[in-house]
């Protein structure tokens, strides 16, 4: 009985292997680490954590994050990492051998996924676009002098150049508050001030739309504004324009950057991650330091860390979005943790 138990351990043993050697694992613990940390900082958390924390009272949005993280995050997390090494299977096949009622949860994250990969190859196409059009001596986005720029577009400096001549900047000059006003159907009050038919005041400044240079590059160049750009009336299923071709081109390179470090998987992925987990923390840092000396740095900070709302703490909208944060930061429940799990060892620890 004991040497039959034997077989079957070393049978099993044996087996796992063969599937280790046919599937291919991490060349080392730090492969998998750094995949699992690349994995998780994304787009969830650089981009969609600050605007959750600014929406649901600052520093006190930390609070039923943190909650939310220990109570679903990391047990979910584990779960999925412990799911997929044991099994050394992707979601779509580990799920049906558990029970094939699940067979569609698997293939649900494996659709998850692939819709997800599609708009974030976006946003990297978009990335892509920024960067090149950057080997510039003059950032295109930082001033309103292009000949593509609306007349909504303003920046700070030009603003207050003609403020200083107490005039207003629109379209590209400077106009004095009795046009500035006209321009939006106001009747003007005072030189700051200008009033509606029923007589209700309106700072002058605000009595117009405006667009910073950025955004009006934003939305001419990677956004599509077909009115400005190509004439037309408006967008629909109907008339949906015309291709952007040096987007095109971006999202065709994103997607062969893809291609190139996944070609060899887990063997070349596990090489790239070395630099794509780590230099996003080297941007950010540079950015941190950049960001803490532009002009209204303090009064960000003061509101993020040193005047929380906690009032926000009795909704149930920011525990909502804590939750729901959690699943963009950790990446759980989209099949990647599974699928990056099963390219470990049998034995390896997956828990530290």
């Amino acid at each position: 009985m004991g040497k039959e138990k034997s077989r079957d351990v070393t049978a099993s043993v044996e087996a796992l292997e063969e599937v280790e050697d046919e599937r291919g694992t991490w060349g080392n613990q730090c492969e998998f680490f750094l995949s699992c940390l690349g994995y998780a900082v994304g787009f969830g958390n650089v981009w969609r954590f600050p605007y959750l924390a600014y929406k649901n009272g600052g520093a006190a949005f930390l609070i039923p994050y943190v909650t939310m993280l220990l109570c679903a995050g990391l047990p979910l997390f584990f779960m999925e990492l412990a799911l997929g090494q044991y099994a050394s299977l992707g979601p779509n096949i580990l799920f049906p051998k558990i029970a094939p009622i699940f067979g569609g949860l698997g293939w649900g994250m494996v659709v998850v996924s692939a819709l997800v990969a599609i708009y974030y190859n976006i946003i990297l196409a978009w990335t892509l676009f920024y960067t090149f059009a950057s080997f510039t001596s003059e950032l295109p986005w930082s001033h309103c002098d292009n000949d593509f720029n609306s007349h909504l577009c303003y920046t700070d400096d030009q603003a207050m150049a003609c403020r200083n001549e107490s005039l207003y900047y629109y379209n590209k000059t400077c106009v004095d508050v009795d046009e500035y006003c006209g321009l939006g159907s106001l009747s003007v009050f005072n030189e700051t001030t200008c009033v509606n038919s029923t007589d209700h005041p309106f700072p002058a400044d605000g009595a117009l739309e405006k667009m910073t240079a950025s955004e009006d590059y934003f939305r001419y160049d990677a956004y599509f504004d077909w009115n400005r750009m190509l004439g037309v009336t408006g967008t629909s299923w109907e008339n949906m324009g015309e291709m952007r071709w040096e987007l095109v081109g971006c999202l065709a390179l994103a997607w062969l950057i893809v291609f190139a470090c996944m070609v060899k998987g887990v063997k070349s992925s596990g090489k790239v991650v070395y630099f794509t987990a780590l230099f996003p923390y080297v941007v950010l840092i540079i950015l941190f330091g950049r960001g803490i000396t532009l002009p209204g740095a303090y009064e960000g900070i003061r509101f993020y860390f040193l005047e929380p709302d906690w009032s926000r703490l009795m909704t149930i909208e920011v525990w909502n979005d804590a939750a729901t944060q959690i699943f963009y930061s950790l990446g759980s429940s989209f099949g990647g943790l599974i699928t990056l799990a099963s390219y470990n060892k049998f034995k390896n620890n997956c828990m530290r």
